[in-house]
Order: structure tokens, then C-alpha cells, then sequence
């Protein structure tokens, strides 16, 4: 028989919550138990203990003196707090408690140290015992030293707590002391360094002639180049000037070209010449004389003729003159072309003369100056560096003075009260004890319990699911109706079986007696009755016979039946509204037990009046019949109670069914709880509860009956 898909069950067999709640009295009386022992213990052996307690403050800012430094500052306020916890952890430091009893000398003896105790051993306790706890929400932490002996219990916190204080001063600048002597020696290394780099740059200075180096300015001997190149391509430019004026004038070189801008030239220069222009300013005037001499004249006068072979004569001495001048000048312009040429040739070949020898050597002064400008720098460095080195040494020699991040808040005083008597601690040690170990006892109980709890336990015997689980039995109307509801499955599940696979003869047994299997086949043929296939219940547990299938007292049974003493008509008891038809043993007889062997023959005049046969049979482990039963029926159930049957019982219930061999198995689940604190089951039956109509409760019924009471007898009271 196949089984439909399995319902998730609560929770595995290990429920913490339901075994407290189930054993909730003995986890009280455990508790009760230990914890008043442990009172009484707590009373007897409790001593009265005293504390000394010294507060320490913790500033988020470190107080400087010279100036703040971003090496001393928190950049969050969790790293202050990590600060905190750092300090806290460092009070009770092994070093630091060790010394704190050294200073103490003999004085530890009497008030810490126990005879026979070595130091290290009594550094150790006391490093365990402090109490170091920064304040929440504070800049505070506490230390605080607990003992039964009050003397000199201040002392010891106060001491250690100086301890601390004076090394953390010494730690608050990390490694102050010898930072500050590493210093001294990077000083005297860069002092040295700048005196050997300054002599060298002077010698350079003495060779090269140049007073003072600078980064990122032309060096003189660059300077001294560039003027020179500018001097050579000036006179450069000056010869070729001088050259084309050469060769605007010189007949050789320009041709005829030449020749008229040189006849030109002179000719502008001759006109412009003082004394030939007199010359012409004489002639022309005696020209000018000579005309008017000869006004009216003929041609043929011989005054005339006088004064015209005078004026030729003028003429001709001007023009004689003229062309002497322009023959000067042309000799003058073309000689002084010349002169300047050779002139700007002259002064442009000594100067590249002197650029070559420049900038042979300019490798040199260059290779020099710039080894001084490296010093110069270097220099600088060194310097800057000192500059450094000398404002760390002084930053660190004056805030090592400084207050710092830690103070002393408060110094422990000298205890006068105790602040516990040890009792209240005792006490409630032993009750929570007595609690945890009524707890352990509850979950154990079940734990340990070798009854099957939940229905994944009989999965895991067995290899498959439950056919169906039913709860507990509960007057709760949720409860009964989810009942209701899983017996309808059931029903259906079996209808189905019947229509697809032909199960007509059902034979069920269980694990033990008291599983409940004979409640389970009469409610599920009573509502195969009701979903319209006729189902008849047989009783076949002749070891146990359940009244319920008696009916009449005078009715035959099944073994009268099987024996032939009666008719099997007369054997079935009618259904009603409460139970299927049925047929009941009516007795317990071991020696009729062979007439079992009958049974067939009886089940199958049954199948021609009814369609659907169950057998209800003794627990398979207890009788051989229920074997021989399921051999010849279509399937077998086996029906385990939780809670009730034992994991052996179903463990043996299992190998017979596996022996028997029968056609389909299946698993029923019964007395199954509803576990404390949640499940599947729980939340269905809130589904159930929430959907239901609510009943008014009894206690309600009471106290509404009880009000109305009260009030009809404050009216009949009034007058």
C-alpha cells in the first residue's frame, strides 16, 4: 500500500522545551533542593570580603606643552576606545604587578605575598585577582582588589596603580628614551656630512671663479656662451651686410648693374657736395652776367659771340667738375664697401675664435659647476634634515613632561565595610546550579527514555513514513476536529487503495496492547460507513478482547464462528451511530486458538456482503496468528503509540512484519503530543482554533453566573 506524502512532524525526539515542560515539578523540586542546601552551605561557609578600588582617568586628548602633533591624537573615538581597553589590559600586566611588589620590600610578606609562595607565584595571583574595568560611557577605569584581609589592601591598589603610571608616562611617547638617542647620532652623522660637502663646494668656487650656485638659473660660463654666439652671429649678419653692400657697387661682381648704381650713388653724393655745388652757384651767376650782357645782341655780334664761347666755358668747367667729384666718390663708396667687409670678416673670425676656445672648456666649468650646484643641494638636504632632527629631539624632550593621556582620577582608599559577605555569591550560585541541574535532569529523563517520542523514529526503523498521525485524545474542539480530519484521510486513503489496488481484507495489528489500534478501526469503519463503502470489523486479538465489540451478552463471537456452534449472521453485532458492524471473540480461550485457521473461509463470506474487511489482531510480537492472518490479506497496518511502545517492541513488530511478508505495509501513528513551544501540529491547531467558534469557557460561565448573582442581590438590597 503506497503511502501518501508524508505531514512534517514537530521536531526530531530531543525536545529541550517539552521535557522541562513536561517535568516541570521535578525541575522545581531539584532547584528547590539544591538551592536550599546551598543557602545553608552559603551561610556556614561564607566570609565577609573587602575591596579597594582606585579610579584611573583616561583623557581623549593628550595634554601637550610645546605644540599638538597629529602622532598623539585618536583620528576616531573607536580608536580611543580600543585605547581604553588597551590600558586596562595593561594595569595588571605581569611586569607591572611584579615591580608593584618589589617596591612593597618586606611589607609584601603581610600583605600579599603567603609564606612559602614564590614571587613570581604571588605576582601571578595578584595579576589574576585585580580588577581592571574601564567605566562605560566614561574616560574612566577602575582597580580594584578584592580579600578578606582589609589591611594594607589600599596600599597594594595604590602601588600598583604608581606602577603603571610611571611606566605609561615612560611608554605614552614610544620609545622616547631611545628615539631621542638615535637622534643625537643622525645630528652628529648630518653635522659632519654638511662641514665635508662645504669645503668641497668652496674649492670648486676658488677654481671656477663663481661666488654662489642657484638651482634653476643659467650658470655664468652658459651665460658667457650664449653672449659670444650672439656676438658671432651679429658679426656674422654685419659681414653679409657689408658683403651685399660690396656687391651692390663693385662692377666685378654685379656687372653693369653695379656700375649704375654705383655711378648712381656717386652722382647723389656729388650733388650733394658743398663745394661743387658753390662752384656751381658761381658759374652760374657769371652765366647769369653774361646773359644780360648780351641782351638784344645778334648772333653775329661779336660781343655775343665772346660772351657765348665764355658761357661754353662755364659749362664745361662744371661738367669737368661734376664728373671728377662722382669719379672720387665712386672710388670713396666702393673703397670704404671694401674697408667694411674686411672689417666685419676680420671681427667675425676672432670672434668664433674665441666661441671655439669657450666652449672647449665648457664641458669642464660645466661638469664642475654643476658637482657644486649637486653640493649646494645636498646641502640644503642636510640642513633641512637638522632642522628636522632638532625640532624632534626638543618636541620629545619637552612633552615627555608632559601630562599625557593618563591620570590618576582617584587613589584607592583604606576598605572600612566589606562590600559582600561571600554568602549572597554561594547562594545564588547554588540555586542557579540547582536550576541548570534540574533542567539537565528533565532533558535527560527524556533523553535517555527508550519509549518511541516522536513518528521520524519509526520512520527510521521501519524506512518509510506513517500512513497517518493521529494526536492525543483532548476535550479541546480544535484537537477534535483535527482528529475528525485525519481520520477522513485516513478513510480516503484506504478508499483509494481499495478502488486502485483491490484491498479488501486489512489486517491490523500493533506493537503492543494499549496503542490504541481497536479505537482507530472502529472510528476509521465508521467512516469508511459514512463515505459510502460498507466496512465490517473482526476481531481476531485473542489474547485481550475488547468489550466494545460484545454488544449483546447473548450474541455469538467469532470463535463460536470458527467452531461451528453458530451461524456467522448471528456472530455480527449491527452498527450504530458510535460503532461499525462487527464480530467479536467473546472470550479468551488459548486452546481455540488452531480454529484461526478457519478464518478465510469466514472473510471471504463476509466480502459478498461487505466490500471492505478489517481484522483487528493481537501485537504481531505476542502471537503467531497475526502472522498467519497477514498471509492471506491484502495489506497489514501497524499501529505504534508514541510515548507508550517501546523502540525494541517496534524494533521486533518490524522483523515480524518483514518475515510475514504481507502485500502492502503500513504505519499508523497514535497518542502523538503537541510539543511546548511550537511544531507543525501546534501551528494547525491555532489554523483550527482561529477558524472554529469559540466556546465560552467554564471558569467564565462561573464568574458571569457569580456577577449576575451579585448584582441581583445589590438590587434587591436597595429600597
Amino acid at each position: 500500500m503506497n503511502a501518501p506524502p508524508p505531514q512534517p512532524t514537530s521536531t526530531g525526539a530531543f525536545q529541550p522545551l517539552n521535557s522541562i515542560w513536561n517535568h516541570k515539578v521535578l525541575v522545581i523540586l531539584i532547584a528547590f533542593i539544591v538551592a536550599t542546601g546551598g543557602t545553608y552551605v552559603a551561610y556556614i561557609k561564607g566570609t565577609a570580603v573587602y575591596r579597594a578600588t582606585a579610579v584611573i582617568y583616561v583623557a581623549p586628548r593628550f595634554a601637550n606643552i610645546l605644540g599638538e602633533t597629529k602622532e598623539l591624537e585618536f583620528q576616531s573615538f573607536t580608536q580611543f576606545q580600543n585605547f581604553i581597553k588597551q590600558q586596562a589590559r595593561t594595569i595588571n600586566r605581569y611586569d607591572i604587578v611584579y615591580e608593584a611588589l618589589q617596591r612593597l620590600g618586606d611589607r609584601r610578606f603581610g600583605l600579599w605575598q603567603q609564606p612559602g609562595e614564590t614571587e613570581r607565584a604571588a605576582a601571578e595571583r595578584l595579576q589574576r585577582l585585580l580588577q581592571v574595568r574601564d567605566v562605560r560611557d566614561t574616560y574612566l577605569i577602575t582597580v580594584s582588589l578584592d580579600s578578606e584581609n582589609p589591611n594594607g589592601l589600599d596600599l597594594l591598589v595604590n602601588t600598583v596603580v604608581e606602577v603603571y603610571l610611571e611606566k605609561t608616562k615612560r611608554e605614552e611617547i614610544y620609545a622616547g628614551e631611545d628615539r631621542m638617542e638615535i637622534l643625537l647620532e643622525r645630528r652628529a652623522e648630518r653635522v659632519q656630512r654638511v662641514r665635508e660637502l662645504t669645503q668641497r663646494r668652496n674649492e670648486l668656487a676658488q677654481i671656477l671663479g663663481v661666488t654662489t650656485f642657484v638651482e634653476g638659473t643659467l650658470n655664468p660660463y652658459d651665460t658667457l656662451l650664449i653672449e659670444g654666439t650672439s656676438a658671432v652671429l651679429a658679426a656674422e649678419r654685419t659681414r653679409i651686410t657689408a658683403a651685399a653692400e660690396l656687391a651692390t657697387y663693385d662692377e666685378a661682381v654685379g656687372g653693369e648693374t653695379a656700375a649704375r648704381a654705383l655711378s648712381a650713388a656717386a652722382s647723389d653724393l656729388a650733388a650733394r657736395d658743398p663745394g661743387l655745388n658753390s662752384l656751381k652757384a658761381n658759374l652760374y651767376k657769371r652765366r647769369s652776367e653774361v646773359l644780360e650782357q648780351t641782351t638784344g645782341l645778334t648772333e653775329n655780334h661779336p660781343v655775343r659771340r665772346i660772351a657765348q664761347r665764355e658761357l661754353d666755358d662755364l659749362e664745361s668747367e662744371v661738367r669737368s667738375a661734376s664728373e671728377q667729384l662722382i669719379a672720387e666718390k665712386s672710388v670713396m663708396l666702393l673703397e670704404e664697401r671694401i674697408a667694411r667687409l674686411r672689417e666685419a670678416s676680420e671681427i667675425e673670425t676672432v670672434l668664433r675664435t674665441q666661441l671655439r676656445e669657450q666652449q672647449d672648456q665648457a664641458s669642464w666649468f660645466s661638469a664642475h659647476y654643476n658637482e657644486a650646484l649637486d653640493l649646494t643641494n645636498e646641502i640644503a638636504r642636510e640642513r633641512k634634515a637638522l632642522e628636522a632632527i632638532d625640532d624632534r629631539f626638543e618636541f620629545l624632550e619637552i612633552e615627555a613632561s608632559a601630562p599625557g593621556f593618563i591620570r590618576i582620577s582617584t587613589w584607592a582608599l583604606p576598605p572600612i565595610t566589606p562590600v559582600s559577605g561571600g554568602r549572597t555569591k554561594l547562594a545564588v550560585i547554588f540555586a542557579a546550579a540547582g536550576g541548570i541541574l534540574g533542567l539537565l535532569a528533565a532533558i535527560g529523563i527524556d533523553l535517555f527514555d527508550r519509549r518511541v517520542q516522536t513518528s521520524r523514529q519509526v520512520q527510521a526503523i521501519l524506512g518509510f513514513p506513517p500512513l497517518a498521525s493521529f494526536l492525543d485524545p483532548s476535550p479541546d474542539p480544535a484537537r477534535r476536529a483535527l482528529l475528525s480530519d485525519q481520520m477522513r484521510q485516513l478513510g480516503l486513503a484506504l478508499r483509494r487503495e481499495h478502488s486502485a489496488n483491490g484491498v479488501r481484507r486489512l489486517v491490523v495489528t500493533s506493537a503492543r496492547h494499549g496503542c490504541g489500534a481497536t479505537t482507530i478501526i472502529l472510528d476509521l469503519a465508521r467512516e469508511l460507513d459514512r463515505q459510502g463503502l460498507r466496512a465490517i470489523v473482526v476481531e481476531a486479538n485473542l489474547l485481550m478482547a475488547d468489550p466494545r465489540y460484545q454488544g449483546d451478552p447473548a450474541r455469538a463471537g467469532l470463535i463460536d464462528v470458527l467452531s461451528g456452534k453458530a451461524e456467522l449472521s448471528a456472530a455480527i453485532a449491527p452498527g450504530d451511530d458510535r460503532l461499525p458492524d462487527r464480530i467479536g471473540t467473546l472470550g479468551t480461550n488459548w486452546d481455540r486458538l488452531v480454529d484461526c485457521r478457519r478464518l478465510p473461509d469466514l472473510i471471504e463470506r463476509l466480502l459478498e456482503q461487505y466490500e471492505m474487511v478489517i481484522v483487528d489482531a493481537a501485537p504481531i510480537r505476542l502471537s503467531a496468528d497475526t502472522e498467519y492472518l497477514i498471509g492471506f490479506c491484502d495489506a497489514a497496518w501497524l499501529v505504534v503509540r508514541a510515548r507508550f511502545a517501546q523502540i525494541g517492541e517496534v524494533k521486533g513488530s518490524a522483523s515480524r512484519l518483514e518475515k510475514a511478508s504481507p502485500p502492502a505495509v503500513g504505519l499508523i501513528m497514535s497518542g502523538l503530543p503537541i510539543f511546548f513551544g511550537g511544531g507543525y501540529y501546534n501551528e494547525i491547531l491555532k489554523e483550527y482554533r482561529r477558524l472554529l467558534p469559540k466556546e465560552e469557557s467554564k471558569w467564565r460561565k462561573r464568574w458571569r453566573s457569580r456577577s449576575a448573582t451579585a448584582r441581583h442581590d445589590e438590587i434587591s438590597a436597595q429600597p
